[in-house]
């Protein structure tokens, strides 16, 4: 299951216009979709680029980048978030998945991205799915530190 964290986050995440893009990157996809920011549900746009080092992803509410996310599954699965006040990426502390709700959330509700298609596509592709929930935690570096899954989650992750 640790291999799949990395592809469902790959899969819905964000990074910052703050950073240039290496030459060597490639745009992925752009998906319109709804995101919940501060429990306000509003449109979104997410965009995913492909560099050698990271996945990077953008979200933008009203064409202002809001969230960015950068994970990195080699040599370890690491995800970092863009920080505005330090400007620089600052460890990623934890990340759910919640497919009732089809939405993926980000420190808590900080940022949820609603995305039905995405869930549905890899239900069927889970070794387990019938799961509800996916918790993720990350280290003081941004390393994956632990996982938990529906009740579970309600423990202390």
């Amino acid at each position: 299951m640790a291999k799949f964290l990395p592809l469902c986050l790959a899969s819905v995440l964000g990074w910052c216009a703050a950073a240039a893009l290496p030459a060597s990157a490639s745009r992925l996809y752009e998906l319109k979709t709804r995101c919940t920011e501060a429990g306000k549900a509003v449109d979104c746009t997410v965009e995913a680029i492909d560099s050698s080092q990271f996945t990077l992803y953008r979200h933008r509410i009203d064409g202002k980048e809001v969230f960015s996310v950068r994970l990195a599954d080699k040599p370890d699965q690491r995800a970092q978030v863009w920080d505005v006040a330090r400007k620089g990426w600052v460890p990623l502390e934890r990340v759910s998945l919640n497919f009732t709700a089809n939405e993926l959330c980000f420190d808590g509700d900080r940022l949820c991205v609603i995305n039905p298609n995405f869930f549905d596509s890899i239900r069927p592709t889970m070794k387990h799915p019938d799961r509800q929930r996916i918790r993720a935690t990350f280290d003081s570096k941004g390393n994956l530190d632990a996982i938990c899954y529906d009740q579970g989650c309600d423990k202390s992750l």
